[in-house]
């Protein structure tokens, strides 16, 4: 089973798309095996992250210092454009979590972030339950 979620982003902003992840996961029927959220956009990136206060704005702060929005990379549509290509090279576009028991195996203290690097921006994740081999 496979599932486009949509949605608007903030500029540098992060969306928690853990419940609609683990709601995609229900919906499919999935017992055993694991999901797999895939960004395609060149200035945003998916990844996990701690639920603890702060974290988010902790994480995009420091990559902010790492890979500012300047004007002295060399594919420069404009400064975030470029930078947020960079950021989402490092970070991933990717993700792929274990499901047992029809649930995400991610731990409690661990959220499925889409991270903006530019925005706002209409966006979206593919989402590919795959069954396990036992």
């Amino acid at each position: 089973m496979y599932k486009t979620i949509k949605f608007n982003t903030e500029f540098n902003g992060v969306v928690d798309l853990t419940e609609q992840i683990r709601s995609y996961v229900k919906e499919s029927g999935l017992e055993n095996g694991f999901v797999i959220i895939h960004d395609p956009h060149t200035t945003a990136s998916i990844g996990l992250g701690s639920k603890q206060e702060g974290f988010t704005e902790d994480f995009m702060l420091e990559l902010d210092k790492m890979f500012p929005a300047t004007n002295f990379y060399r594919h420069v549509e404009t400064p975030f454009d470029a930078a947020g290509h960079v950021k989402t090279a490092i970070v991933g576009a990717n993700l792929s979590v274990i499901v047992k028991d029809g649930d995400l195996l991610i731990g409690d203290d661990k959220a499925i972030y889409f991270y903006e690097w530019d925005g706002p921006r209409m966006r979206k994740v593919y989402v590919k339950a795959v069954k396990g081999v036992k």
